[in-house]
C-alpha cells in the first residue's frame, strides 16, 4: 500500500486545542465563571467608590450589624444628598429607591428615626451591596443622609 492510501493515525488533541474545547463548552454552559450581575445597578449606583477605611457600627443603628464595616461612598452619599437635601420632605426617599429596586428596611428597630434601604446583587464575582440611611425628624425632615457600598462577595450574595 502506497502512504496515501494509508490511513492517518489520529494525533490527540494538542494542550492549546484541548483548552479551545473547554473554552467552547464554558462559554455556552456559562458554568466556568460567574454571570451577569443581577438585578442591573440604577443610574444612581454606577461609578461609585468604597472607602475601605469605613467606621465600624455601634449598638443602636440599624444600618449595620454590630461590629461589621461600613464602606462610606463619597460620590453616592453627594447624589442622594443632591437629590434629597437636608430639612427637605423625607417621605420621597423612601419612594424613590423603592421604584429603583431597593428594599426599605425601616424604621429601625432601636432608633426609630433612622430608616435603612439595601440595593442586594447576586450572581456574579462581585456584587454590590449598597446600604442607605437616612434620620428623619418628628416632623418628616430629613436630618442626615449617607450611602454605603461594598463590593466584596460574601455568603449573602450568592
Amino acid at each position: 500500500m502506497n502512504q496515501l492510501m494509508q490511513p492517518k493515525k489520529s494525533m490527540p488533541p494538542s494542550g492549546f486545542a484541548k483548552s479551545a474545547v473547554l473554552i467552547g463548552i464554558c462559554a455556552l454552559t456559562s458554568g466556568c465563571w460567574p454571570g451577569e450581575c443581577y438585578p442591573p445597578l440604577p443610574p444612581l449606583l454606577r461609578d461609585l467608590t468604597a472607602d475601605s477605611e469605613g467606621e465600624v457600627w455601634s449598638p443602636g443603628s440599624c444600618a449595620l450589624p454590630e461590629g461589621k464595616q461600613q464602606a462610606y461612598s463619597p460620590e453616592l452619599t453627594s447624589r442622594l444628598q443632591a437629590r434629597f437635601p437636608g430639612g427637605s420632605d423625607a417621605a420621597p426617599v423612601e419612594r424613590d429607591l423603592l421604584a429603583v429596586g431597593f428594599r426599605v428596611v425601616s424604621p429601625c428597630q432601636n432608633v426609630p428615626s433612622d430608616r435603612l434601604a439595601q440595593f442586594l446583587q447576586k450572581g456574579c464575582a462581585f456584587p454590590m451591596d449598597a446600604r442607605i440611611t437616612w434620620q428623619v425628624t418628628e416632623d418628616g425632615k430629613i436630618a442626615g443622609l449617607s450611602g454605603d457600598v461594598f463590593y466584596k462577595p460574601g455568603p449573602e450574595y450568592r
